[in-house]
């Protein structure tokens, strides 16, 4: 846990990185309440991601950018119907502590191929 705020506070500010792990928290929350089905993820010094963090990723993206159908099937992919809204809720909290840090998630699909991106690994 001190690993995660400390995390959060150097990269928002304490204020700030307060609401932001609160939001992220909720979106933790969604998942553990709701999810369809058990959830795989990387420790914190994996240079990898799994298919279930970039969902998670896409969808506090597409939260960023407010393509609210994206987000919406995302989050219908990953919960129950009765966790969407809690699960949208965090990703859009979360996704506008962060722009307004200046971190934005580049749009990762088919049609533009994340030009540009560094390479992602995915296991």
């Amino acid at each position: 846990m001190c690993l995660v705020w400390n995390e959060f506070a150097r990269q928002f500010g304490r204020r700030e990185g307060e609401a932001a792990l609160a939001a992220f928290f909720a979106i933790l929350r969604a998942l553990q309440e709701h999810a369809r089905r058990r959830l795989h993820h990387h420790q914190p010094a994996c240079p990898c991601l799994g298919a279930d963090e970039l969902w998670l990723v896409c969808l506090v993206g597409s939260c960023q950018r407010g393509d609210a159908s994206r987000a919406r099937f995302l989050a219908e992919w990953m919960v129950s119907p009765d966790g969407i809204g809690d699960l949208l809720q965090g990703g859009s909290r979360l996704g506008r502590s962060m722009l307004g840090r200046n971190l934005a998630l580049p749009c990762r699909n088919h049609e533009n191929g994340a030009v540009g991106a560094a390479p992602l690994t995915i296991h």
